[in-house]
């Protein structure tokens, strides 16, 4: 794409946060970038989007409530994505308009379960993880966000030491408690994510963690 002046239009940079997070979680990476093409939006139900109850249930609606964002984004895209950032930002990539605009994906810990129904060696992790699913919404269902927080940080510190959290950090995440239901509804709901992913043309990292989760 060209700008207005007929010149390339400059590259930008789009990074997903994780459930429970924000936008802030970048700052370090933005710094380190520089520059006016860094995007880290808050993803809805989070930071300055956690307004409102009309979360969307899919992933395709989370790329809708990103589109004021998406659209400043006048030429290449590349694309970061972390945890449920990370499904957002890898369907971005395989189906969705910007998808011919991506340069790069880099994923981190993608939560992409539906994935693991693929083999039956791997179908009992997808229900550890639609167990957790159903564990987290219930206590949000009943009230008990504070131990929904808890299972949800217990059950993505895997084998490594339960993360610490600040005090204010901590009560953040249990004011947004209420969208992880919604999170978990869109990573359950996307199918076909092995085809999508062996149809992608742009260098793609994926990242994980050695303690994390199976």
């Amino acid at each position: 794409m060209t700008g207005f002046d007929g010149a390339p239009a400059a590259a930008s940079v789009v990074a997903l946060h994780c459930s429970l997070g924000s936008g802030r979680q970048w700052t370090k990476l933005a710094a380190a970038l520089g520059g006016d093409g860094f995007m880290a939006p808050d993803i809805s139900g989070y930071g300055v989007a956690a307004c409102g109850r009309d979360w969307p249930r899919t992933l395709d609606g989370e790329i809708a409530r990103l589109e004021p964002w998406l659209a400043k984004a006048t030429g290449p895209i590349h694309l970061i994505g972390h945890s449920y950032g990370g499904a957002i930002a890898f369907r971005l990539a395989t189906a969705s308009a910007y998808a011919s605009r991506v340069r790069s994906l880099t994923l981190i810990e993608p939560v992409l379960p539906t994935l693991l129904r693929d083999t039956p060696a791997d179908a009992r992790l997808y229900e550890r993880f639609a167990g957790i699913a159903r564990v987290v919404s219930q206590d949000i269902f009943d009230g008990a966000a504070l131990e929904a927080v808890e299972a949800f940080t217990a059950f993505w510190a895997g084998s490594g030491p339960r993360e610490q959290f600040s005090p204010s950090g901590r009560l953040r995440m249990i004011e947004q408690a209420d969208k992880l239901p919604y999170d978990f509804n869109a990573a359950l709901d996307l199918h076909g994510v092995a085809a999508a992913a062996s149809a992608l043309k742009v260098p793609t990292l994926l990242m994980s963690g050695g303690c994390r989760p199976m």
